[in-house]
């Protein structure tokens, strides 16, 4: 997708939630935009990090590049330039478009071939709620369960500015986080989310 289609496509959006904070999150879906923007739960996350005062959440597909890779839909920035990439995941065949999205970003798909100056990948959606384990070699913290419910608490712990390493201790204590560099073993799910918070929608 070039710029003149992204322009378009940007320019028939309406009531985007996409704000200016502090810190940058891109939040990528590995299909194109036209699948991702599909999915409310997907569309659910870009919202609630584009809630919290400190946050800003930027959209990646695969369909949406320019000469030097994947870029986001708001701003072009390349997806490597982000400190936080936040993946979701509906099944398992979405697998090998996210390793195929994050080498064409130039970002190493496996977690320990990443170093500090590689984003920190965030993983969420229904598979990594039914088979947390899959994606353990390439997320740094992998979300269990509805992001609704721990989503909130992580982004109060990104705010905070603290060290890599700390930053990832203090999550794996978060109920329905994961982080596998920490944990052999995925803990119990999110609890179910709260009627009134549903059902999920589109602001778009």
């Amino acid at each position: 997708m070039g710029g003149a289609d992204l322009r378009r496509l940007l320019g028939d959006e309406r009531n985007s939630p996409f704000t200016r904070g502090r810190h940058q999150v891109a939040l990528v879906y590995p299909a194109s935009y036209r699948v991702g923007m599909a999915s409310l739960g997907f569309l659910t996350v870009h919202r609630l990090i584009n809630e919290h005062p400190d946050m800003s959440c930027e959209r990646g597909f695969t369909d949406v590049n320019d000469a030097s890779g994947p870029v986001t839909m708001e701003t072009g920035r390349p997806l490597n330039r982000f400190p936080f990439l936040a993946v979701s995941v509906a099944w398992e065949l979405e697998v090998p478009e996210l390793l195929g999205l994050l080498d064409a970003a130039h970002i190493p798909p496996l977690r320990e071939e990443r170093g500090p100056g590689d984003p920190l990948i965030l993983a969420g959606g229904p598979l990594t709620t039914v088979v947390p384990d899959l994606l353990g070699p390439v997320a740094d913290v992998i979300f269990l369960g509805e992001a609704e419910q721990t989503l909130p608490a992580f982004l109060d712990l990104l705010a905070r500015d603290l060290p890599r390493e700390e930053l990832l201790e203090t999550a794996d204590g978060i109920p329905g986080i994961f982080v596998p560099s920490l944990s052999d073993v995925p803990g119990a799910p999110a609890p179910p989310v709260p009627a009134d918070l549903l059902p999920a929608c589109s602001t778009f």
